[in-house]
């Protein structure tokens, strides 16, 4: 009995062994094979980690490669308090002396920052707090060297940054725009082209430490980053420092509250320069937002006469007048519509272009009276007025640029037609104010402004082209090659504009000299002085707006003011270029 006791016993035992250990099979089965993806992902999650890799920014350059901003790499100082109070405490157990004191006064002394607040961020209860950005990587190294005798080292995380750099400083800043502390795009090319320039980011798979840094030897697979294309303008960065240097000779001389400068090149409409004080510096944005705003596109002013052009372009189009028709211009004094239209000098009857090169007021009225309302209206419809120049949709919208006034004629008043005519009751922006006399210096296209040319790769391969877009014709080529003679005799020495004559080449433009509205007022002693023409008259390469808000001092004609900034900058571009003079020099 006692054996067969022995041997049940031994068979239940045995039984109870082998039911575990089918168990125990089965569980390992089901873990490890039915439940292997699920675990694999739930350990990944515990203990590795998906580590981006950023892309770096892509660089701006001008038209011949000049790079205008670029992106360097720099480290991001980073610190666990929590691990280093863990730290301490392991160096207290081990009775060595506390490094809290020195490890935070190297920090602040190596970092350029006030002890008190590092002090502070060490004692946050957190595991991450950011101490510095934009760190070099040689301060970084010299850091690391500092703190590695503290035995603290390991509190502190050296990340990858990033620092968008301009190498220029201000020159050309309302055009580039300037970046978020993300390194995301605000204003200008760096927001218009924020997604050619900001690259895809990659990833790696990698294992996380407990205070999560990675853990090389289990570093995992890398998806490269593709870092963002590079952005070529048309503008010219020689081009764009006469511009700026000339117009900031112009502000020491007039001191006006602001000024623009605009280089375009009237066949295609390419911005070879873009100028606008006050200025600011994008790589320090400690600035006021008026600094920032890019007045040739955002701005809006009575252009004054320089809106005489238009008048005329449309009587010349519809062939309601010709260049030696004779208007007479009432002796300086016209009244219309119980309204007093006064000139500068009592003209009396004078041709359509002594109206231009003498910029008479009440000259380009009766000339607006020829045409009527509606079709004075339509032509500044067509020339650019009352849209934005680059572009209503979105792809082609450029940041802060408006599309001004331009009340329709049934907002008119009995006086208005005459206003208009030189430049009254509307507003209007640099930027089209130059591709409205542009389309006449080419024969009648207005073309769309062009900033950005191609967008190249990593191998300088063109991903995207811009072409030159005529938005539409605005008047006959005939037409056009008349006025320019009329626009030539402005810059003469009979004209308003003998001050805007270059040397060797003919110029042909039109000064624009429009009080400024001060409560609602116009003020006396307050003016937009303004000059825009274009040369060789008789095949154009450059066409130039200069113009001074509300400069001090006695001569605030267009003509005084705005000609001779006009005349420097082409002087200086021409020779830059090697443009071939097509007149004789006086």
């Amino acid at each position: 009995m006692p054996t067969r006791l022995h041997r049940l016993r031994l068979l239940l035992l045995a039984a109870v062994g082998l039911s575990a250990l089918a168990a125990l099979g089965f569980r390992l089965y089901w873990l490890q094979v039915l439940r292997h993806e699920e675990l694999t992902r739930l350990a990944a999650r515990q203990i590795g980690r998906r580590i981006p890799l950023p892309a770096r920014r892509g660089t701006i350059t001008d038209c011949n490669g000049n790079a205008l901003a670029q992106s360097v790499e720099r480290r991001r100082i980073s610190a666990d308090p929590k691990a280093v109070a863990e730290l301490e405490q392991a160096r207290a157990k081990r009775k060595l002396p506390s490094s809290r004191a020195a490890f935070a006064r190297i920090l602040a002394d190596q970092l350029a920052l006030p002890r008190e607040e590092v002090e502070e961020k060490l004692n946050r209860e957190t595991r991450y707090v950011v101490l510095a950005r934009k760190v070099s990587e040689d301060a970084a190294e010299k850091l690391r060297a500092a703190l590695a005798p503290t035995g603290l080292l390991d509190g502190l995380r050296f990340e990858r940054d990033a620092e968008r750099l301009y190498p220029n400083g201000a020159l050309m800043s309302h055009v580039l725009g300037y970046v978020d502390a993300n390194q995301r795009g605000v204003d200008g090319v760096e927001r218009v082209m924020q997604e050619d320039l900001r690259g895809e980011p990659g990833w790696r798979i990698g294992e996380m430490d407990r205070r999560g840094r990675e853990i090389v030897a289990y570093r995992g697979e890398d998806f490269p980053p593709r870092d963002g294309y590079t952005v070529v303008l048309a503008l010219d960065q020689t081009i764009q420092d006469i511009c700026e240097q000339e117009l900031d000779r112009s502000l020491a001389i007039h001191q006006p509250d602001s000024a623009v400068a605009i280089v375009l090149r009237p066949s295609t409409g390419e911005v070879l320069a873009m100028a606008s004080r006050p200025t600011f510096n994008p790589g320090d944005l400690d600035k006021e937002i008026g600094t920032l705003r890019n007045r040739a596109v955002s701005d809006l002013n009575e252009p004054g006469s320089t809106f005489k052009v238009v008048t005329v372009a449309a009587a010349l189009d519809q062939r309601l007048v010709s260049l030696g028709d004779m208007i007479f211009c009432e002796n300086g004094r016209f009244e219309y519509a119980g309204r007093l239209l006064t000139d500068h000098q009592a003209w009396g009857n004078l041709s359509v272009t002594e109206i231009l090169a003498h910029s008479v007021n009440i000259g380009a009225a009766k000339i607006a009276l020829k045409l009527g309302k509606e079709r004075m209206y339509a032509a500044m419809r067509a020339f650019g007025f009352g849209e934005r120049a680059f572009g209503e949709r979105p792809t082609e919208a450029w940041p802060g640029e408006v599309r001004g006034i331009v009340h329709a004629p049934r907002q008119w008043s009995q006086i208005s037609i005459t206003r208009v005519a030189m430049g009254h009751e509307v507003g209007v922006t640099p930027i089209q104010m130059i591709g409205a006399i542009a389309a006449v210096a080419n024969g009648g296209n207005l073309m769309q402004p062009m900033i950005v040319r191609r967008v190249l790769d990593e191998r300088g391969v063109a991903v995207r082209e811009f072409f030159p877009k005529v938005r539409r014709r605005v008047m006959d080529p005939k037409a056009a090659r008349e006025l320019t003679e009329a626009l030539k005799r402005v810059v003469s020495q009979e004209g308003t504009a003998a001050k805007a004559a270059i040397p060797g080449f003919q110029v042909a433009g039109k000064t624009g000299t429009a009080q400024k509205l001060v409560n609602g007022q116009y003020a006396h002693d307050r003016h937009v002085s303004s000059f825009v023409g274009y040369f060789p008259a008789e095949d154009p390469e450059l066409c130039i707006y200069v113009m001074l808000d509300a400069p001090k001092g006695k001569a605030q004609y267009g003509g005084s003011v705005a000609a001779p900034v006009f005349r420097e900058i082409g002087l200086r571009v021409a020779s830059y270029l090697g443009l071939r003079p097509t007149a004789p020099v006086a």
